[in-house]
C-alpha cells in the first residue's frame, strides 16, 4: 500500500514537474516572438523577404496563444501606434486585420494533415481569436495619452523640414514629387483606422490636452484633418473650440503655421478656411433659430 501511494505521488511530483516545464517553455518561446514582432516593427524595412519574416511570425504567435494587442513597448505605444509611427501602411493592415494573414497559414498548414486532425486543427484555429480586445487595439493611449490617430497626424517629416530650408524654387520642384507618396500613405493609414473604429477616439485627449485634430491642424495635415472633421457630425463645433494644456485650440495652431508661410510643412491656409467655414456656420445657425423665437 505504501509502495502504491509513494509510486503515485511520484507520477503527481514528475506530472506537475512536466506540466510547469512546459508551461515555462511556451511563455518563453512567447516572449522571444513577442520581441521579435517588436524589433520587426520598430526597424521594418520595405523589403519583401521582411514582411514574410513579419507574417510568418505573426501566425507562430498566434499558434502559440499570444494576443496581438498585449504587446506593448516601454512606453506602452503597442505594435499598431509603432506601425502607425513608421509610417507604414502594408504592416497597419496586417495588424488590424490578421484573419486571412492566418486562413493563408492554415490552408499550408491542413494541407499536410489527415481528416480527423485538419478537422480538429480548424476547429481550434477558428475559435482562438487573435486580439484580446480589438477595439481596445486601435484606440490605445500609450504613457503620453496618444493613440495611433494622434501618431498618425503627431509630427512632420525631418525630410522636408530639412529641404523646406533650401531656396523656395527648388523647395517647390522636391514639394509634389516627395511628399505625395508621404502623404498618400497617411491617408491609407487613417482609412483602415477608421474602417476598425479609429474614428472614435478623435475627441481623446493627451497628456498635453490636444486631441488628433490638434496635431492634423499642428502640423498641416488638410486632407486628413478634413476627413476627421467629417466624422464628428455633430460634435465638430464642441471639439473644433477644445483647448489644450497651453490655451490653444486647432485653429490656433493652424493661424501659426499660416504666419511661418512655411509652406512645404502644409497647407495651413485650407484648414484655416475650413474650421472658420465651421464654425462660421454656426454662427449664422444661431442668428436664424434666434429670428424664428422673436
Amino acid at each position: 500500500m505504501k509502495k502504491m501511494i509513494v509510486i503515485t505521488l511520484f507520477i503527481l511530483n514528475l506530472g506537475f514537474i512536466c506540466f510547469t516545464s512546459y508551461a515555462v517553455m511556451k511563455k518563453k518561446k512567447l516572449k522571444n516572438l513577442e520581441d521579435t514582432l517588436r524589433k520587426l516593427v520598430e526597424k521594418y524595412m520595405l523589403k519583401e523577404q521582411n514582411q514574410e519574416l513579419f507574417e510568418k511570425t505573426v501566425y507562430k504567435f498566434f499558434e502559440k496563444g499570444g494576443k496581438i494587442d498585449q504587446i506593448m513597448y516601454t512606453d506602452k505605444t503597442n505594435l499598431l501606434g509603432m506601425a502607425v509611427l513608421k509610417n507604414n501602411a502594408a504592416m497597419v493592415k496586417i495588424l488590424l486585420d490578421i484573419k486571412p494573414l492566418i486562413v493563408k497559414k492554415q490552408e499550408e498548414k491542413v494541407s499536410l494533415l489527415s481528416g480527423e486532425e485538419r478537422d480538429l486543427f480548424i476547429v481550434q484555429q477558428v475559435l482562438q481569436d487573435p486580439y484580446k480586445n480589438k477595439e481596445k487595439f486601435v484606440s490605445h493611449a500609450n504613457i503620453l495619452g496618444m493613440t495611433p490617430l494622434m501618431m498618425l497626424v503627431e509630427k512632420k517629416p525631418t525630410l522636408f523640414a530639412l529641404k523646406s530650408q533650401k531656396r523656395m524654387d527648388s523647395a517647390s520642384r522636391l514639394k509634389i514629387k516627395e511628399k505625395q507618396p508621404y502623404l498618400d500613405k497617411k491617408e491609407k493609414i487613417l482609412q483602415l483606422l477608421v474602417d476598425n473604429g479609429g474614428g472614435l477616439s478623435i475627441g481623446k485627449k493627451d497628456k498635453f490636452g490636444k486631441t488628433a485634430l490638434h496635431y492634423a491642424s499642428k502640423n498641416g495635415f488638410s486632407g486628413i484633418f478634413e476627413v476627421l472633421l467629417g466624422l464628428l457630425g455633430e460634435n465638430k463645433k464642441k471639439l473644433l473650440r477644445i483647448k489644450d494644456k497651453s490655451g490653444k485650440t486647432a485653429l490656433n495652431y493652424a493661424q501659426t503655421g499660416l504666419k511661418r508661410k512655411d509652406y512645404l510643412a502644409g497647407d495651413y491656409e485650407y484648414i484655416v478656411e475650413i474650421i472658420k467655414a465651421e464654425l462660421q456656420r454656426d454662427k449664422k445657425t444661431g442668428k436664424k433659430r434666434g429670428k424664428k423665437k422673436k
